[in-house]
């Protein structure tokens, strides 16, 4: 009888075990808290190239790691076509997102700041200068900075790095070289304007 009772008790715990196991997948599935779905399918993004979709793509990749720890970086996926694809593939093969969205610390050295000051132990023309950002030419996102106290600026670099903000005033942000624009919820692609986060 003590045989029987021992072995009901050990069924009713396996039962509970996996009763409680299906339910915590089940919430991860329905709630989005599962690993997966926050890699493989970001809430909004922006592909490379804006073309129609046609052909047989494989999934998207796992996320490239973050181009910032704080303040709002990006990452990436990318995807190829499929070898036995019928139809020539059309459409993005890349897409960028926002990650590490919460604000950096007060102390932080601002991204573009801190991207110019990494040149400040490399020799210009025999010179060490301590470079700054230089933010009044026309491009937003090249990574232009200027010598401080001096009077000229210097491009360093073609593309500053994907995260890096275009105007301090905005949220819109820098991608492969380029000014995309930003939700008020700081997210890429995102539509949400200012008057939606209010709410």
């Amino acid at each position: 009888m003590d045989l029987f009772k021992r072995w009901m008790t050990l069924l009713i715990l396996v039962i509970a075990t996996h009763s409680s196991y299906i339910t915590a997948r089940r919430h991860r599935h329905h709630h989005g808290h599962g690993r997966d779905k926050r890699q493989h399918s970001p809430g909004s993004y922006v592909l490379d190239v804006p073309d129609p979709e046609a052909g047989d793509w494989e999934e998207w990749s796992s996320p490239a790691p973050c181009s910032r720890s704080c303040g709002g970086g990006i990452s990436y996926q990318t995807r190829q076509c499929r070898q036995d694809s019928r139809v020539p593939c059309n459409g993005a093969s890349k897409r960028y997102f926002s990650c590490n969205i919460q604000d950096c610390p007060e102390d932080s050295v601002d991204f573009r700041t801190e991207q110019c000051s990494s040149f400040n132990n490399v020799p210009f023309d025999d010179v060490f200068y301590t470079w700054v950002p230089y933010t009044k030419a026309p491009n937003k996102c090249e990574l232009n900075c200027m010598p401080r106290g001096e009077r000229f600026y210097y491009r360093h670099k073609n593309k500053v790095a994907d995260g890096t903000r275009c105007d301090e005033e905005k949220l819109d942000v820098c991608v492969d070289g380029k000014c995309l624009p930003v939700g008020c919820d700081h997210m890429l692609g995102s539509s949400a304007r200012e008057d939606q986060c209010r709410e």
